[in-house]
C-alpha cells in the first residue's frame, strides 16, 4: 500500500508539474504572438505618423501593449504556480493519510499475531499437560505450529512481509 501510495504522489506532482510547465508555455507563445502584434501596429503608425508627436504616442501606446503583454503573462504564470502548488500539497496529504493509514494496519496486524501467537502458546502449554501419551503431545505440537504459521501468514498478508 504505501508504494501505492508513493507512486500515486509521483504520478500526481508529475501530472501537476506538466500541467504547470504547458501553462507557462502557452503564456509565453501568448506574449510572443501580442509582442508580435504590438511590433506591426507600432511599425504601421509610426510609418502612418506625419508629426514627432504621433510618433511618440505610437510607441507609448506599444509600450503600454507590451505591458498589459506582460501582464498578462504574468497572471497566467502565478496562477499556474498556484494550481501547481494546491495539488503538491494536496498529493502530500494524500500520502501521508496513506501512510498513516499504512501505520495503523501495521499496528493492528502485529497486535493480531502477538495475541493469535499467545492463544496457541497458550492452548498448546494446557493441551501438552493433559496430554495422556507421545501422540497426543504431538499432535498438540502440530496444531499449535499449524496455528502459528497461519498466523505468521495473516500478518505477512497484512503487512506485505514475507519472512
Amino acid at each position: 500500500m504505501t508504494q501505492q501510495a508513493l507512486e500515486a504522489l509521483i504520478q500526481a506532482r508529475q501530472e501537476a508539474e506538466r500541467i504547470r510547465h504547458e501553462a507557462i508555455r502557452r503564456a509565453q507563445v501568448a506574449f510572443k504572438e501580442a509582442k508580435q502584434q504590438a511590433d506591426m501596429v507600432r511599425k504601421e503608425a509610426r510609418a502612418k505618423a506625419a508629426s514627432k508627436e504621433e510618433k511618440k504616442k505610437a510607441d507609448e501606446a506599444y509600450k503600454e501593449a507590451l505591458k498589459q503583454a506582460k501582464k498578462a503573462r504574468q497572471a497566467i504564470e502565478e496562477e499556474a504556480m498556484a494550481v501547481w502548488s494546491a495539488a503538491y500539497e494536496q498529493s502530500t496529504q494524500n500520502y501521508e493519510a496513506s501512510l498513516a493509514r499504512t501505520k495503523d494496519i501495521l499496528k493492528q496486524a502485529e497486535k493480531d499475531y502477538d495475541l493469535a501467537k499467545k492463544q496457541a502458546d497458550t492452548a498448546y502449554k494446557e493441551a501438552k499437560k493433559q496430554a495422556a501419551d507421545k501422540q497426543a503431545e504431538k499432535h498438540a505440537r502440530e496444531t499449535y505450529q499449524r496455528t502459528v504459521a497461519q498466523a505468521r501468514k495473516y500478518y505477512e498478508e497484512a503487512t506485505g512481509k514475507a519472512g
